[in-house]
């Protein structure tokens, strides 16, 4: 029985200590590596993010205007309430 777990210590032995090594480079390395590259990843995406933010608000707002618009369809008045500027009179 000796034998054998010494066979097999000898023969995980180094397999184990390159996991206690990769093991350490992921709990240290990469998030050193990711706080450093923070703010260049914040410069990079940030055009994108807003540009996503925009977007939907823009849809919210779209939204919120059908929502507006069939609301006021139903209403007698509505030509009180909503104007265009296509319809009004021009100055010639």
């Amino acid at each position: 029985m000796e034998a054998f777990m010494l066979t097999l210590a000898a023969g995980l032995g180094p397999a184990l200590i390159t996991v206690i090594n990769k093991l350490a480079e992921k709990a240290v390395v990469e998030p050193a590596l990711e706080k450093g590259f923070e703010p260049f990843k914040e410069w990079f995406t940030g055009g994108y993010d807003q540009a996503k933010v925009d977007a939907e608000l823009q849809q919210t707002l779209l939204l919120a205007l059908d929502d507006l618009r069939a609301e006021l369809s139903d209403d007698p008045y509505e030509s009180l309430f909503a104007t265009q500027i296509d319809a009004a009179p021009k100055n010639e």
